[in-house]
């Protein structure tokens, strides 16, 4: 799969994903919501829908050391950068905090 193909394919599946789950911004907010319960609970502080992207980000860059070849990995990692890259423009634009 070329670079291109690959970005292609994350295209798709954020689309995919977005018709299957709702806006990405608020379906992050809601894991956040959910991840802050827990979070609290080992007392942290609370995250946003940024972190929720990132936090995916890193899950899916474990899954690559014990999988390097699966290619949807690196699909889904194009993916939730993309979708944390989208929050900081919209938190910059707007200027807001991401929670």
């Amino acid at each position: 799969m070329t670079p291109l193909e690959l970005l292609q394919k994350t295209m798709d599946t954020v689309e995919a994903r977005g018709a299957c789950y709702g806006e990405s911004e608020a379906s992050l907010a809601d894991i956040a919501a959910y991840w802050d319960v827990y979070l609290m609970q080992m007392g942290t502080r609370s995250i946003g829908p940024r972190d929720v992207a990132l936090m995916l980000l890193l899950m899916k860059m474990a899954r690559v050391r014990g999988s390097p070849n699966h290619t949807d990995n690196y699909i889904d990692m194009a993916g939730y950068a993309a979708l944390a890259g989208n929050l900081a423009h919209v938190f910059a634009k707007d200027q807001r905090p991401d929670r």
